[in-house]
């Protein structure tokens, strides 16, 4: 086995072990320093940090709600949803598509028509 490192293995090391808060007061410094200067290095700290958080959000995952206060809030959803406010805006969201859906076969009936005209279909 190898146990050659390369600086780029050891910057590596360094920036791990300060983003996890582990390296002595002068190294840490230096490090920080070398952060002032170096925007790839920030670049691969925030990457570090970015890690360390999915990972410690994978292994906490948030708790468990209870299962009668979550059938409450769904039905205050459904409840609220069938208002004539919340109705108007269903609508509202309907007509884009509904005009698009137009538009693409009228296109297509004029493009039917076209081809049918030049005998191509």
């Amino acid at each position: 086995m190898n146990t050659w490192t390369t600086p780029w293995r050891r910057q590596e090391r360094e920036l791990s072990a300060y983003a996890d808060a582990e390296l002595p007061s002068q190294e840490s410094g230096r490090v920080a320093e070398r952060l002032i200067f170096n925007a790839d290095a920030r670049g691969r700290l925030a990457a570090f940090r970015e890690a360390s958080r999915m990972v410690g959000a994978a292994l906490h995952p948030p708790a468990i709600p209870d299962a009668t206060e979550s059938s409450r809030q769904v039905l205050e959803h459904i409840a609220a949803a069938k208002t004539p406010a919340a109705i108007d805006r269903a609508r509202r969201r309907v007509s884009p598509v509904l005009v698009a859906s137009v538009g693409i076969l009228v296109t297509a009936g004029i493009a039917w028509a076209g081809l049918r005209k030049r005998g191509i279909v």
